[in-house]
């Protein structure tokens, strides 16, 4: 045999590793990129913004006159319909009492808010007084949902202590708890 054997040529040179810094930080960086898209992903999950999902938050319009409600829901990017009035205690009449979908509330743009609006407090018919007493006349009155305003004296009136009459008169429509002045037969002359 001969000794025509070679050395076999000598294995290549690896390149020179990168100190174990850069790994480290590579692998920081991955991790701080994982992360972030993470948290931005998330985000727009469970709080989509507005850009995105069309909805829109509801404002409270309620205690607005009806005409500036429904321009300020205009404005918002939501239509509005009054629906019907109602009485109320002490809302003005024509103002917003009440709303649906109620303030706060998320809603696709173009949807209808209903609104309903105060007639102003309940009206109520002056009781006819004449020809009672006193102190019953003062009774139907708070039964009527009035109050007895100013008590007045009338001479010449054919009874005395019996009621000839109210200020406004009898059938007049009042707001609950308003005031009706009575009219009574003077005693004695």
């Amino acid at each position: 045999m001969s000794d025509d054997v070679t050395d076999p040529a000598p294995p290549p040179e690896a390149p020179p590793r990168r100190p174990a810094r850069w790994r480290v930080l590579r692998y920081l960086l991955f991790l701080v990129a994982v992360f972030g898209v993470g948290y931005v992903a998330a985000s727009l999950w469970f709080a989509p913004p507005e850009l995105f999902s069309g909805r829109l938050v509801v404002p409270r319009v309620l205690e607005e006159p009806a005409d500036r409600a429904t321009a300020m829901l205009e404005e918002g990017g939501l239509a509005a319909k009054l629906v019907e009035s109602r009485q109320h205690p002490t809302a003005p009449p024509g103002t917003v009492i009440w709303q649906d979908p109620s303030p706060g509330t998320e809603a696709l743009a173009g949807t209808t808010v209903r609104l309903w609006t105060s007639e102003g407090p309940a009206q109520v018919l002056v009781p006819d007084l004449k020809g009672l007493a006193a102190g019953q006349a003062l009774r139907v009155l708070a039964a009527a949902g009035l109050v007895a305003g100013r008590t007045d004296s009338v001479a010449n009136a054919p009874e005395p202590g019996v009621v000839v009459g109210t200020r406004p008169s009898a059938g007049t429509p009042r707001p609950a708890g308003s005031p009706v002045d009575i009219l009574v037969g003077a005693e004695g002359r």
